[in-house]
């Protein structure tokens, strides 16, 4: 049965890292029956099991990304943050994650022992992420620790409390 990786794809996303390591892990055949799902493309890769999605449903957005192997969130770096809900969604429904080393979301990755960072652009650590997410069989791991980080890390209430400390601060 072939296991689909869900990645955030689209505007303001690196797409040519992940194609650039999934086009290694494909010449060394060691996909283990993994494709590549980009949601949120317009392009079209040439590359072996690969699918590009432009646009779902929200409940086909919802089943693709449940049903996923694990997800990856390869962004680039912007003056302001974005990327929060595609990680953070995908860690409430019980997904590892792979993101990129981004000023966006750094504060969401840091605590979270479900995500790998990767530095941006760098398709040796996007490899050796996807690799390892494989090898271990992530879709086969306790959906429970994602989502208990989630919970744990980043409730609204917690979320609020800090912007309140950080108000009273300054």
């Amino acid at each position: 049965m072939t296991k689909n990786i869900f990645v955030f794809s689209g505007k303001k996303r690196d797409e040519e890292t992940v194609i650039k390591a999934w086009g290694a892990i494909m010449k060394e055949h060691s996909n283990k029956g993994y494709n590549l799902c980009f949601v949120g493309t317009k392009k079209q890769y040439v590359l072996p099991n690969i699918r590009c999605i432009h646009w779902l449903e929200y409940r086909q957005y919802i089943d693709m990304l449940e049903s996923a192997a694990f997800v990856i969130v390869p962004l680039e770096e912007h003056p302001y943050s974005y990327g929060q809900m595609s990680l953070l969604g995908s860690l409430a429904l019980g997904k590892y994650v792979i993101a990129s080393k981004v000023s966006g979301i750094s504060d969401y990755t840091e605590k979270c022992q479900s995500v790998i960072s990767v530095k941006q652009h760098d398709v040796n650590e996007m490899y050796r992420a996807i690799k390892k997410y494989i090898n271990e069989n992530v879709k086969s791991k306790d959906r429970n620790i994602p989502r208990n980080e989630v919970e744990n890390n980043f409730s609204e209430e917690q979320m609020g409390n800090k912007i309140k400390d950080f108000v009273f601060k300054v």
